[in-house]
């Protein structure tokens, strides 16, 4: 018997149906989650990402750049944070929003060490003081009656991590 028509593997039509079976499974398992653990833990992988561009942004132009952080910002009564040359007098689009100011959602508060983290052309973190900092730089996200996520900035290398 001749075999060359057949390569044992699967039809076009077999590969869309699990694809889209694999799909539908995600989705369940996405909004399955139950309370807010989902959109807190991207929030803090998103001002995370903003804390890394700021640092390559100070490394790159090798300059200062900081990145400040509010509860109350006054373009959206809910807590926020934005990117500012040295001195905050002049503040720079955010990258993933091009908004002046980035305002957390779903009611997520804002807790951190210091009110402003800078960064020196060699990604070395600062406080607003100019001096350096001496331990992690912890900025925590937190929902009401949910759990929370913390970003820590080392003192050291700058080194960026959610926990």
């Amino acid at each position: 018997m001749d075999n060359m028509g057949k390569t044992g593997g699967f039809t076009l039509i077999e590969l869309v149906f699990v694809l889209m079976l694999l799909g539908l499974l995600g989705t369940f398992l996405f909004y399955d989650q139950g309370g807010q653990e989902i959109p807190l833990r991207a929030q803090a992988e998103q001002v995370a990402s903003d804390i890394r561009y700021v640092q390559n942004l100070g490394m790159t132009k090798g300059a200062r750049y900081r990145i400040n952080f509010s509860n109350s910002c006054v373009s959206s009564e809910t807590a926020c944070y934005w990117i500012s040359n040295a001195d905050d007098t002049v503040k720079i689009s955010n990258p993933a929003s091009n908004a002046d100011e980035v305002a957390l959602t779903h009611n997520i508060t804002l807790l951190s060490t210091h009110s402003a983290l800078l960064f020196n052309g060699k990604g070395a973190p600062f406080s607003t003081s100019g001096t350096a900092i001496t331990s992690n730089a912890v900025i925590t996200l937190s929902l009401p009656g949910e759990t929370s996520r913390t970003i820590a900035v080392n003192p050291e290398t700058g080194y960026v991590v959610v926990q």
